[in-house]
């Protein structure tokens, strides 16, 4: 594969699976059937990722973005487990569904191909869980943080000193965080008096320390 990105990889050929729109707010399950075998590939866009607890209420778990690719492991999970996990389109989100046969193919070609996806699934398989056993020992304000910077790190524009700024409101933090859109304003201000973010209008760029802190390999 040498350096081109996996999500190229998979789309040079547009014979390779099939392509598909979600809207905003449309879930994962809309498109894929439940006990489908294939790999689905994010290719524009990104899906937001939410655990439910046991009175049906919701929580943000992570970001993921474009380029990433579900194993038919990963996909399974979230598509068996809706009454768990839901990954919902943020935006406009098209995927790629690549069945598993077609998934070998590609994968003889780029022998390299499947391992990338694996290691990036267990990334995320770990900010997953470490944020579900971590989320209600923690603050609103920790739980801030961890939305902002993987917000930053899945869709985040790099600035030249490592940063990363996005552009969100408050409203749709308010809504991943669980709380009201007055009571995000203070927390985003209180990151931004102790330096761990700048607020520009809607932009907020994410330092690199605070990055750092929440993805060590990042630094």
């Amino acid at each position: 594969m040498h350096n081109t990105p996996p999500s190229q990889v998979l789309t040079y050929d547009p014979t390779i699976g099939s392509s598909h729109t979600l809207s905003r707010g449309m879930a994962l399950t809309d498109v894929v059937a439940q006990d489908s075998d294939e790999f689905v590939l994010i290719e524009r866009g990104a899906v937001v990722l939410f655990a439910k607890n046991g009175a049906g209420e919701r929580f943000y778990l992570s970001i993921i973005s474009e380029g990433h690719v579900f194993t038919p492991h990963s996909a399974g999970l979230v598509l068996k487990g809706q009454d768990r996990f839901c990954a919902q389109a943020m935006r406009e989100v098209v995927i790629r569904r690549i069945p598993r046969q077609q998934w070998a193919a590609v994968n003889r070609k780029h022998p390299n191909l499947y391992q990338w996806v694996i290691e990036q699934e267990t990334q995320q398989l770990q900010i997953v869980l470490f944020h579900l056993a971590q989320h209600f020992q923690r603050s609103s304000l920790d739980r801030t943080r961890f939305a902002l910077c993987t917000y930053a790190q899945g869709l985040g524009m790099t600035q030249p000193c490592g940063s990363r700024t996005i552009r969100v409101s408050r409203a749709e933090l308010a809504s991943w965080i669980g709380v009201s859109s007055d009571r995000m304003c203070r927390l985003i201000r209180e990151l931004h008096d102790a330096g761990e973010v700048t607020v520009m209008g809607r932009n907020i760029t994410v330092s690199n320390n605070l990055l750092s802190n929440h993805y060590p390999s990042y630094a």
